[in-house]
């Protein structure tokens, strides 16, 4: 030895292995509506012993993790991974407070296996990811929750029937609820008294959401049904367009919101005309005696409008007419809407053109015409 020491000589030298790290796969899926915004879900880590009991102590682990939608790692950090052998952790999604959303009870287990590569480093293997309940390991921890609406909602559309000209009828008059203009109505209803009429409520479920609970707008149609038997009405063809939109408040509840116009606002006006009447009155002339010089000669008659007690109310009659070859004569009169009522005239012969040697008939007639 140099220096002229005695003994053995001793080399120490150590082995320090690295820690392995390693990462798990997860991710969180939501079914049923968007993410909404800064929306975010919390999964926790525990360290276990292979029966994925929590382990307790120095060695217990627990991990929260607060992400959004999305697929993720976790990594298991190098303070836990510092030896050889099999390192188990299970992971599972702790519940939140947003009203509609079920979340996912799913647990996982996760076997992670270190071992020594002989170049001083720990090396962790791929996990082995299984689902509880299920067989087959899987590649990935999935929670999947699940959004419910919930709850119902109805509408009512009403209308108001306005007629112009007389008294409306209770049930006289119809109107359809259409979904398609040009189609077949899916109810009809009469009016009421007053002119009101309403239809059956529509209901409305999370059924009528859109696919995957979209909104979705339901459009009807309301129209005058005409009656061919309502005559001298004039029918108003206005169609009135009330839409329903259905959604939901990302909390679960159904919301049903009607346009508008759905009641207090449909109007739909007719005016009533009556046709106008004509009316015929009748008359004869007869000549008694030896009217040989008169036969070939006409004779006229007036008819004159009166009061109620046959007063003549006026100089100028309203019509005059004369006899036919066979002595028959008539009057012409006609009515129109407004004129409804009593009119009264008076019917006699004029006599301002005399035949020589005929005696005039000084009767005077009473005509009552009644217009309704």
């Amino acid at each position: 030895l140099v220096g002229g020491g005695q003994g053995p000589v001793v080399f120490h030298n150590t082995y320090a292995l690295t820690p392995a790290t390693a990462t798990v796969p997860y991710s969180k899926t939501l079914v049923g509506r968007a993410p909404l915004e800064g929306e975010t879900f919390m999964f926790q880590v525990v360290r276990t012993d292979d029966t994925y009991q929590p382990l307790t102590g120095a060695n217990a682990y627990s991990e929260v993790y607060t992400v959004p939608v999305g697929s993720y790692l976790f990594q298991v950090g190098q303070d836990l991974l510092n030896k050889v052998g099999t390192y188990h952790f299970k992971i599972t999604e702790l519940p939140g407070t947003s009203s509609g959303l079920h979340y996912d009870t799913s647990e996982y287990h996760i076997a992670i296996t270190v071992t020594d590569n002989g170049n001083g480093a720990l090396i962790a293997s791929a996990p082995v990811i299984h689902k509880v309940g299920q067989a087959d390991s899987v590649m990935r921890a999935d929670f999947v929750n699940i959004y419910q609406v919930t709850g119902s909602g109805s509408v009512v559309i009403d209308g108001q029937k306005n007629l112009s000209g007389r008294e409306i009828v209770a049930g006289e008059f119809q109107f359809g609820l259409f979904t398609d203009p040009n189609g077949t109505p899916i109810e009809i209803v009469s009016n009421r008294a007053d002119g009101s009429f309403v239809f059956s409520a529509l209901n409305f479920t999370a059924e009528h959401l859109a696919a995957g609970n979209g909104t979705k707008v339901y459009t009807y149609y309301v129209k005058e049904i005409p009656n061919a038997n309502a005559q001298g009405v004039t029918f108003d063809t206005t169609v009135h367009t009330v839409t329903v939109t259905v959604s939901h408040n990302n909390a679960g509840a159904l919301v049903v919101t009607p346009s508008g116009n759905h009641t207090g606002s449909i109007v739909i006006n007719n005016v009533y005309n009556a046709e106008g009447v004509d009316v015929k009155l009748h008359g004869m002339k007869l000549l008694v005696g030896d009217w040989s010089a008169v036969q070939n000669k006409t004779f006229s008659f007036q008819l004159f409008e009166a009061n109620g007690d046959y007063q003549v109310t006026g100089t100028t009659p309203v019509a005059v007419v004369t006899n036919s070859a066979t002595g028959e004569f008539s009057f012409d009169l006609s009515f129109v809407d407004g004129q409804e009522g009593e009119h009264y005239y008076v019917l006699r012969e004029d006599v301002s053109a005399a035949a020589g040697g005929v005696i005039y008939d000084a009767t005077i007639y009473r005509v009552l015409v009644q217009v309704n």
